[in-house]
C-alpha cells in the first residue's frame, strides 16, 4: 500500500477536517464581559401576586405560604418583591428584598413588610 500513510509519521492531524473550513475558524470570537458566576437568583413576585394569594390564603404572608401556593418554586432561592400591579388588601409580608415603590404600595394598603435580607433594592 502506498501513499500518506504507508510511511512513519504519516497521516494527517486530528483536527484536519479533509480539507473544508474548520470549526475554530467557522465559530464566532466570543467576546465581551459575562458576570454569571455571581449573579444574584431570586424568586420574584410581584403585587399582582400578592393580591391573588391575599383572597384565597391568610393575611401573614411568606416564603412558606408563596410555595404552597405555587407562586415560587424554589425554596433555595430569596424572594424578591416588585411593586407591579396595585394592591388593595391589608397583608403582612415577610421576604428577602422588595423595591421601594412595592414597600410603599403595601404601606399605603394598610400593610406590613418585613424584609429578612440586609439590602433593599434601589428602584
Amino acid at each position: 500500500m502506498n501513499g500518506q500513510n504507508s510511511r512513519s509519521g504519516g497521516g494527517v492531524p486530528d483536527w484536519f477536517e479533509g480539507g473544508q473550513t474548520p470549526l475554530f475558524r467557522r465559530m464566532p470570537k466570543l467576546r465581551g464581559f459575562s458576570n454569571a458566576k455571581f449573579k444574584k437568583h431570586f424568586n420574584i413576585i410581584n403585587l399582582s401576586d400578592l393580591e391573588i394569594i391575599s383572597k384565597s390564603w391568610t393575611s401573614e404572608i411568606n416564603k412558606d405560604v408563596l410555595l404552597a401556593s405555587g407562586v415560587i418554586t424554589k425554596k433555595s432561592l430569596p424572594v424578591k418583591l416588585l411593586g407591579k400591579w396595585e394592591i388593595t388588601s391589608k397583608v403582612t409580608l415577610s421576604v428577602d428584598v422588595a423595591s421601594k415603590s412595592a414597600i410603599s404600595a403595601i404601606e399605603k394598603a394598610g400593610g406590613s413588610i418585613n424584609l429578612t435580607s440586609k439590602e433593599s433594592e434601589e428602584k
